[in-house]
């Protein structure tokens, strides 16, 4: 059986993503076409932000939102840290 590294490798790190998680919530819900049809519109709103703000690809914004809102504290902390220091 011969697997892809990278695409093992990519598939794990996309299913943590917010939009995949209410892709499967949403899939039980209403079934597996109205799911891609609103998972696909979701995309393309978050590809045509980054395209008209010209921001790049950030994976912590896609991260679930407890997680997110985890990284932004430890973030906002270390900053913190760092003022008092200086």
């Amino acid at each position: 059986m011969s697997q892809h590294y990278g695409y093992d490798a990519g598939k794990k790190k996309t299913q943590s993503y917010q939009i995949i998680r209410k892709y499967r919530d949403m899939k039980h819900h209403k079934g597996s076409g109205k799911s891609i049809i609103a998972t696909a519109r979701k995309m393309s709103t978050v590809i045509y932000t980054m395209l008209k703000n010209k921001e790049p690809f950030d994976e912590l914004k896609m991260a679930y939102v407890t997680e997110y809102k985890e990284i932004q504290a430890a973030v906002f902390d270390v900053a913190l840290a760092e003022d008092k220091s200086a």
